[in-house]
Parts: structure tokens; C-alpha cells; sequence
């Protein structure tokens, strides 16, 4: 984004002394660099020093839907980013330090964040905004937030932000536990280990139902929600769970847990019953060596 700034700026570092430079530019002149400007594809706003648009580019108007020559910049900031943008965001912009800022903008799209780099005009009287539309780095940014680099399922984060909006109808709720995974990390190496954790995912995946949420928790922890479920569905779903296990010749501790109360309650109650289900194993383990 910044080799864009930058390719632009040095663009208007040439357009924008023929553009507001008075009499002296010639209509050729003009003709050119409005041509240039017109053919970027960030927006490009010139303001005058409060804030009213005396040109912007082809790409500005057919981003916004609005052609706001001749009117106040504010008027493309939504009502509820406004008081920012004029007491904060506008001041800052004008001023002698900051040259970027970050503003929600309409446009045709709805609202829009847009990032702004101002570049004084040569004569000194006008400022140029040059806009980027960061929405969807922004989405790509928070989606990759909420996802475990390893497996590309949902991380904790993830998790809460995907289940919350599901129905708080009967829906079961599993907490999935890795055996052994130290062990492998002790005497095979991580690399052993992660790939281990990755079957575990892939295993995981492979019996979801539309609108299931699968989660790596952390470490060796899996979380599974399953929404508009019952006993006997949730006990399929289960042995689902064991049959793709042992297809992937990965040993799991499961604890679950169904009914219609919270999430964070659900899970307690799981987690609980998965710390059931290993010591038991483990202490299976023990009375057989």
C-alpha cells in the first residue's frame, strides 16, 4: 500500500503545480494532468484550506457516487464519524506532522475505510488527499486474527466471534483433547507433533455439518459446536468423531455436553467431562502394564 502512496505522490508532485498554479497553466496543460489524475485508481480529492473540494478524479466519483466539487469533504463522512473527523481527524490533517490518516467514507459500496495521505500542492494553498480503500485488508487482516496459522481452523478468537451468533437451541458442545501429543513432541521432534495436531484438524473437518463450528482452542485442545442438535444426533456425531479418529490413527479424549444453556457454561461442563475420559484412560492404561 505504501509503493502505491508512494507511486502517486510523485504523480501529483508534477499534476498538481499545473492544476492550481493560476494563470500560467496552459488548457493543454490541464487537459494532461487531468487525464493522469483521472486514470489512478486511488481517489483523488484537492481541497482548499477548509475543507472544500475544488477537484477530485473519476475513480473518487465513481467509488462514492457523488460528485462534491464545490461542497465540504465531511459530507462523504458518515453522520457518526463526523464529530471525529472535524474535531480530531481534519485537524490533524491539516497540520504540519501528520500526513495519514484513516477515515470511514460513503460509498456505493456503503461504508467504506479509506486511507488518506495528504500532499501539499506546490503554491501552498491547496491540500491533496489521495484515498485507498483498506476494507478489504481490513477483513483480511481480522480474519487471519481470528485463525490458527497451523491448522486454518477458527482460533479461540475466532471461535467466540463465529459461535455466538449461532441459536441458543438445544446444541452440543464437544472439547476434543489430543493423546500423547508431549510424548510425540518429546521423542519425534515438533515437526511430528504439529503434523499430529493437523490430522487431528483435517479428521475433525471431515464430519462437520453445515453450520458447525470447529475451533483448535490451543495446544492439543479442539472445541466443537454443533447447533439444533439432539441426544441421539449428538451421540452420531460423537461416533462419527471416533470412526474418522481412528481412521487417522489419532487417539482423542472427548468430553461433551447439550442443552440450551450458555456457551461458556457448555463448555465448562465438556472440558470437565474430557478431563473425566483421560484420567480414566489413564488410569486404564496403568492397571494394564
Amino acid at each position: 500500500m505504501y509503493f502505491v502512496f508512494a507511486v502517486v505522490t510523485i504523480v501529483l508532485a508534477f499534476c498538481c503545480w499545473y492544476i492550481y498554479n493560476g494563470l500560467n497553466a496552459t488548457k493543454l496543460r490541464l487537459d494532461v494532468v487531468s487525464d493522469i489524475l483521472d486514470n489512478i485508481a486511488s481517489y483523488v480529492f484537492i481541497l482548499d484550506s477548509e475543507g472544500i473540494v475544488v477537484w477530485q478524479n473519476n475513480a473518487s466519483m465513481a467509488g462514492t457516487g457523488m460528485d462534491i466539487c464545490g461542497r465540504d469533504i465531511t459530507e462523504l463522512i458518515p453522520s457518526g464519524h463526523k464529530k471525529t473527523f472535524t474535531d480530531t481527524l481534519w485537524p490533524s490533517i491539516t497540520g504540519e506532522r501528520t500526513h495519514f490518516i484513516e477515515a470511514p467514507i460513503h460509498t456505493v459500496r456503503g461504508s467504506l475505510l479509506v486511507a488518506f495521505e495528504r500532499r501539499n500542492s506546490p503554491c501552498g494553498e491547496y491540500i491533496v488527499l489521495t484515498g485507498h480503500d483498506l476494507t478489504e485488508k481490513v477483513r483480511r487482516l481480522k480474519d487471519e486474527s481470528y485463525r490458527d496459522h497451523l491448522t486454518g481452523l477458527y482460533n479461540r478468537a475466532g471461535f467466540w466471534a463465529a459461535a455466538e451468533h449461532l441459536p441458543r437451541q438445544d446444541r452440543l458442545v464437544l472439547v476434543c483433547d489430543l493423546d500423547g501429543l508431549k510424548q510425540v513432541n518429546d521423542t519425534m521432534g515438533h515437526a511430528a507433533g504439529d503434523a499430529l495436531i493437523c490430522n487431528a484438524a483435517t479428521a475433525l473437518q471431515s464430519i462437520l455439518r453445515s453450520g458447525d463450528v470447529l475451533a483448535r482452542a490451543g495446544g492439543d485442545e479442539f472445541w466443537l459446536v454443533a447447533p439444533n442438535i439432539d441426544q441421539q444426533g449428538a451421540q452420531r456425531l460423537c461416533e462419527r468423531i471416533d470412526m474418522a479418529m481412528n481412521a487417522a490413527g489419532v487417539s482423542m479424549s472427548l468430553g461433551q455436553a447439550t442443552g440450551t444453556e450458555s456457551l461458556h457454561t457448555l463448555l465448562e461442563h465438556a472440558d470437565a467431562a474430557m478431563y473425566r475420559t483421560k484420567t480414566a484412560r489413564k488410569e486404564k492404561k496403568a492397571k494394564n502394564i
